[in-house]
Protein backbone atom coordinates (compact mmCIF):
# COMPACT_ATOMS: atom_id res chain seq x y z
CA UNK A 1 0.00 0.00 0.00
CA UNK A 2 1.51 3.34 -1.06
CA UNK A 3 1.63 6.49 1.01
CA UNK A 4 -1.48 8.64 0.59
CA UNK A 5 -1.08 12.38 0.11
CA UNK A 6 -3.74 14.08 2.24
CA UNK A 7 -2.59 17.61 1.51
CA UNK A 8 -5.32 18.27 -1.07
CA UNK A 9 -8.10 16.46 0.81
CA UNK A 10 -11.03 17.81 2.81
CA UNK A 11 -12.46 16.01 5.83
CA UNK A 12 -15.47 16.52 8.08
CA UNK A 13 -15.54 15.44 11.74
CA UNK A 14 -18.97 15.05 13.37
CA UNK A 15 -19.32 14.63 17.14
CA UNK A 16 -21.33 16.33 19.89
CA UNK A 17 -18.52 15.72 22.40
CA UNK A 18 -16.22 18.72 22.02
CA UNK A 19 -13.17 16.96 23.44
CA UNK A 20 -13.46 14.03 21.01
CA UNK A 21 -14.20 16.42 18.14
CA UNK A 22 -11.00 18.38 18.76
CA UNK A 23 -8.85 15.28 19.24
CA UNK A 24 -9.95 13.74 15.93
CA UNK A 25 -9.57 17.06 14.10
CA UNK A 26 -6.07 17.47 15.49
CA UNK A 27 -5.11 13.96 14.37
CA UNK A 28 -6.36 14.68 10.85
CA UNK A 29 -4.29 17.89 10.79
CA UNK A 30 -1.24 15.98 12.01
CA UNK A 31 -1.46 13.37 9.26
CA UNK A 32 -1.77 16.09 6.64
CA UNK A 33 -5.40 16.88 5.78
CA UNK A 34 -5.48 20.40 4.36
CA UNK A 35 -9.01 21.32 5.41
CA UNK A 36 -10.79 19.80 8.42
CA UNK A 37 -14.33 21.00 9.12
CA UNK A 38 -16.31 20.26 12.31
CA UNK A 39 -20.01 19.65 12.98
CA UNK A 40 -21.77 19.03 16.30
CA UNK A 41 -24.41 16.64 14.96
CA UNK A 42 -25.57 14.86 11.82
CA UNK A 43 -27.98 17.62 10.81
CA UNK A 44 -25.31 20.30 10.81
CA UNK A 45 -23.00 17.92 8.92
CA UNK A 46 -25.58 17.34 6.17
CA UNK A 47 -26.08 21.08 5.76
CA UNK A 48 -22.33 21.65 5.55
CA UNK A 49 -21.89 18.83 3.05
CA UNK A 50 -24.60 20.21 0.78
CA UNK A 51 -22.78 23.58 0.81
CA UNK A 52 -19.21 22.24 0.73
CA UNK A 53 -18.11 25.00 -1.62
CA UNK A 54 -19.28 22.89 -4.53
CA UNK A 55 -16.70 20.25 -3.70
CA UNK A 56 -16.93 16.73 -2.28
CA UNK A 57 -15.45 15.92 1.12
CA UNK A 58 -13.01 13.05 0.78
CA UNK A 59 -13.74 11.66 4.25
CA UNK A 60 -16.28 11.86 7.08
CA UNK A 61 -15.54 10.69 10.62
CA UNK A 62 -18.66 10.66 12.78
CA UNK A 63 -19.89 9.51 16.16
CA UNK A 64 -22.91 7.20 16.43
CA UNK A 65 -24.76 8.79 19.32
CA UNK A 66 -25.59 12.47 18.82
CA UNK A 67 -28.63 14.68 19.51
CA UNK A 68 -30.98 15.89 16.78
CA UNK A 69 -29.61 13.80 13.89
CA UNK A 70 -27.53 10.77 14.85
CA UNK A 71 -24.51 9.45 13.01
CA UNK A 72 -26.57 6.53 11.73
CA UNK A 73 -29.29 8.84 10.37
CA UNK A 74 -26.62 10.97 8.71
CA UNK A 75 -25.05 7.88 7.14
CA UNK A 76 -28.40 6.81 5.68
CA UNK A 77 -29.14 10.30 4.36
CA UNK A 78 -25.82 10.31 2.50
CA UNK A 79 -26.19 6.82 1.08
CA UNK A 80 -29.68 7.54 -0.28
CA UNK A 81 -28.45 10.80 -1.84
CA UNK A 82 -30.30 13.43 0.20
CA UNK A 83 -29.50 17.10 -0.44
CA UNK A 84 -27.52 16.10 -3.55
CA UNK A 85 -24.60 15.02 -1.39
CA UNK A 86 -22.19 12.58 -3.04
CA UNK A 87 -23.37 9.12 -1.99
CA UNK A 88 -19.93 7.51 -2.12
CA UNK A 89 -18.14 9.64 0.49
CA UNK A 90 -16.08 7.31 2.72
CA UNK A 91 -17.51 7.33 6.26
CA UNK A 92 -15.79 6.07 9.41
CA UNK A 93 -17.93 5.67 12.53
CA UNK A 94 -16.53 6.39 15.99
CA UNK A 95 -18.04 4.60 18.92
CA UNK A 96 -17.55 3.85 22.56
CA UNK A 97 -20.66 1.69 22.39
CA UNK A 98 -20.99 -1.73 20.77
CA UNK A 99 -24.78 -1.90 20.51
CA UNK A 100 -25.32 -4.78 18.09
CA UNK A 101 -28.28 -3.26 16.23
CA UNK A 102 -26.41 0.00 15.59
CA UNK A 103 -23.45 -1.89 14.20
CA UNK A 104 -25.65 -4.11 12.02
CA UNK A 105 -27.50 -1.09 10.58
CA UNK A 106 -24.23 0.72 9.87
CA UNK A 107 -22.91 -2.36 8.07
CA UNK A 108 -26.10 -2.52 5.98
CA UNK A 109 -25.58 1.14 5.08
CA UNK A 110 -22.04 0.39 3.89
CA UNK A 111 -20.16 2.27 6.56
CA UNK A 112 -16.50 2.10 5.57
CA UNK A 113 -14.89 1.39 8.94
CA UNK A 114 -15.38 1.44 12.70
CA UNK A 115 -12.96 3.02 15.17
CA UNK A 116 -13.31 2.61 18.93
CA UNK A 117 -12.95 5.56 21.27
CA UNK A 118 -10.59 6.81 22.59
CA UNK A 119 -8.99 7.43 19.21
CA UNK A 120 -5.25 7.13 18.63
CA UNK A 121 -3.25 8.68 15.78
CA UNK A 122 -1.80 5.34 14.67
CA UNK A 123 -5.11 3.50 14.81
CA UNK A 124 -7.10 6.19 12.99
CA UNK A 125 -4.47 6.74 10.31
CA UNK A 126 -4.33 3.01 9.63
CA UNK A 127 -8.10 2.86 9.14
CA UNK A 128 -8.08 5.96 6.92
CA UNK A 129 -5.30 4.54 4.72
CA UNK A 130 -7.25 1.32 4.16
CA UNK A 131 -10.55 3.09 3.53
CA UNK A 132 -9.12 5.53 0.99
CA UNK A 133 -7.13 2.89 -0.87
CA UNK A 134 -9.79 0.16 -1.10
CA UNK A 135 -12.63 0.36 -3.66
CA UNK A 136 -16.21 -0.05 -2.39
CA UNK A 137 -19.24 -0.30 -4.71
CA UNK A 138 -22.56 1.13 -3.51
CA UNK A 139 -26.02 -0.36 -3.75
CA UNK A 140 -28.99 1.50 -5.24
CA UNK A 141 -30.54 4.27 -3.07
CA UNK A 142 -33.75 2.25 -2.66
CA UNK A 143 -31.77 -0.53 -0.96
CA UNK A 144 -30.54 1.89 1.69
CA UNK A 145 -33.92 3.61 2.05
CA UNK A 146 -35.53 0.53 3.64
CA UNK A 147 -32.93 0.20 6.41
CA UNK A 148 -34.25 1.19 9.84
CA UNK A 149 -32.06 3.73 11.66
CA UNK A 150 -34.50 4.61 14.45
CA UNK A 151 -32.50 2.62 16.96
CA UNK A 152 -32.06 3.48 20.62
CA UNK A 153 -28.82 2.52 22.30
CA UNK A 154 -29.61 -0.48 24.46
CA UNK A 155 -28.09 -1.14 27.89
CA UNK A 156 -25.44 -3.86 27.98
CA UNK A 157 -26.88 -7.37 28.21
CA UNK A 158 -25.56 -10.10 30.42
CA UNK A 159 -22.63 -12.02 28.96
CA UNK A 160 -24.32 -15.39 29.51
CA UNK A 161 -27.45 -14.29 27.68
CA UNK A 162 -25.40 -13.13 24.69
CA UNK A 163 -23.48 -16.40 24.60
CA UNK A 164 -26.67 -18.46 24.68
CA UNK A 165 -28.14 -16.44 21.80
CA UNK A 166 -24.97 -16.70 19.76
CA UNK A 167 -24.81 -20.47 20.30
CA UNK A 168 -28.36 -20.87 19.00
CA UNK A 169 -27.51 -19.08 15.74
CA UNK A 170 -24.54 -21.28 14.89
CA UNK A 171 -26.66 -24.40 14.50
CA UNK A 172 -28.38 -23.06 11.39
CA UNK A 173 -26.73 -24.43 8.24
CA UNK A 174 -24.30 -26.40 10.42
CA UNK A 175 -22.93 -28.54 7.60
CA UNK A 176 -22.58 -25.80 4.99
CA UNK A 177 -19.20 -24.64 3.71
CA UNK A 178 -15.76 -24.67 5.27
CA UNK A 179 -14.45 -22.73 8.23
CA UNK A 180 -11.62 -20.27 7.52
CA UNK A 181 -9.73 -17.94 9.85
CA UNK A 182 -10.78 -14.32 9.37
CA UNK A 183 -7.13 -13.39 8.83
CA UNK A 184 -6.90 -15.92 5.98
CA UNK A 185 -10.23 -15.44 4.19
CA UNK A 186 -9.58 -14.74 0.50
CA UNK A 187 -11.15 -11.71 -1.15
CA UNK A 188 -14.02 -12.91 -3.31
CA UNK A 189 -15.01 -15.81 -1.05
CA UNK A 190 -18.78 -16.29 -0.63
CA UNK A 191 -20.28 -16.65 2.83
CA UNK A 192 -21.85 -20.06 3.43
CA UNK A 193 -23.34 -18.95 6.76
CA UNK A 194 -24.40 -15.58 8.14
CA UNK A 195 -21.94 -13.59 10.24
CA UNK A 196 -23.48 -12.82 13.63
CA UNK A 197 -22.40 -10.65 16.54
CA UNK A 198 -22.14 -12.04 20.06
CA UNK A 199 -25.78 -11.20 20.79
CA UNK A 200 -27.02 -13.06 17.72
CA UNK A 201 -27.56 -9.98 15.49
CA UNK A 202 -26.72 -10.75 11.84
CA UNK A 203 -24.35 -8.29 10.18
CA UNK A 204 -23.72 -10.19 6.92
CA UNK A 205 -26.06 -12.71 5.31
CA UNK A 206 -25.00 -15.96 3.66
CA UNK A 207 -24.41 -15.66 -0.08
CA UNK A 208 -22.54 -12.34 0.19
CA UNK A 209 -19.24 -12.11 -1.68
CA UNK A 210 -16.53 -10.83 0.63
CA UNK A 211 -14.67 -7.77 -0.58
CA UNK A 212 -11.47 -6.47 0.97
CA UNK A 213 -13.49 -3.66 2.55
CA UNK A 214 -15.95 -6.10 4.18
CA UNK A 215 -13.15 -8.22 5.60
CA UNK A 216 -11.50 -5.15 7.09
CA UNK A 217 -14.81 -4.07 8.68
CA UNK A 218 -15.16 -7.45 10.35
CA UNK A 219 -11.66 -6.99 11.77
CA UNK A 220 -12.75 -3.54 13.01
CA UNK A 221 -15.60 -5.19 14.92
CA UNK A 222 -13.09 -7.29 16.84
CA UNK A 223 -11.57 -4.00 17.97
CA UNK A 224 -14.98 -3.09 19.39
CA UNK A 225 -15.11 -6.13 21.62
CA UNK A 226 -16.48 -8.76 19.23
CA UNK A 227 -14.76 -12.10 18.70
CA UNK A 228 -15.10 -12.99 15.02
CA UNK A 229 -12.21 -15.40 14.56
CA UNK A 230 -13.51 -17.54 11.70
CA UNK A 231 -15.99 -17.38 8.80
CA UNK A 232 -17.82 -20.15 6.98
CA UNK A 233 -17.37 -19.81 3.23
CA UNK A 234 -18.42 -21.85 0.22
Amino acid sequence: MGTIDYSMMDALVVDDEKFSLKIVSRILNQIGFSNVQEAKDGGQALTMLSDFCGNKAQLIIADFNMPQVTGLEMLKAIRVGQKHIARDIPIIMLTGNTDKHLVAAAMALDVDAFVAKPVSLKGLQGRINKVLSTPRPLKAPKDYQKINVDIKIAPPTAEKEETDQADSTTTEGENKGREVLLTQVPVGAVLARPVCLSGGTTVLDSGIKLTERLIEKLKDLNGLGENIETLWVE
